[in-house]
């Protein structure tokens, strides 16, 4: 069995969707590089409507994050795997939880950076 990947890179425009959606459709995975809110899965089984999901993510572009979420939302029905991650904000998160807790790294020692 052979295997295909697609490495893409993309901007947040409206124009840049239907050209995502026909490759993606070539996929049984989607990994996208964004942050992976654990209520994304709502939205896609019904449980939370398009509009409330956006609302509380705060997206910087609306109009876009609308039409991609239904766009991933028709693709999940499909029995497409949807996958976020987002290497940067999750190592900023589990540093922000490690400092709250009062944790700090071990000292610094010359000549290890």
């Amino acid at each position: 069995m052979t295997s295909r990947f697609t490495v893409a890179y993309s901007t947040h425009r409206l124009e840049s969707l239907p050209l995502a959606q026909a490759e993606m459709q070539r996929h049984q995975a989607i990994v996208l590089e964004e942050p992976s809110p654990p209520d994304l899965v709502q939205v896609f089984s019904g449980q939370k409507s398009v509009t409330e999901y956006l609302w509380e993510s705060e997206t910087e572009f609306p109009e876009f994050s609308r039409k991609q979420v239904e766009q991933l939302r028709d693709l999940w029905h499909q029995g497409k795997v949807i996958l976020q991650l987002e290497p940067y904000l999750a190592r900023l998160q589990a540093t922000t939880i490690f400092l709250a807790r009062g944790q700090s790294p071990p000292p610094w020692r010359p000549g290890t950076i």
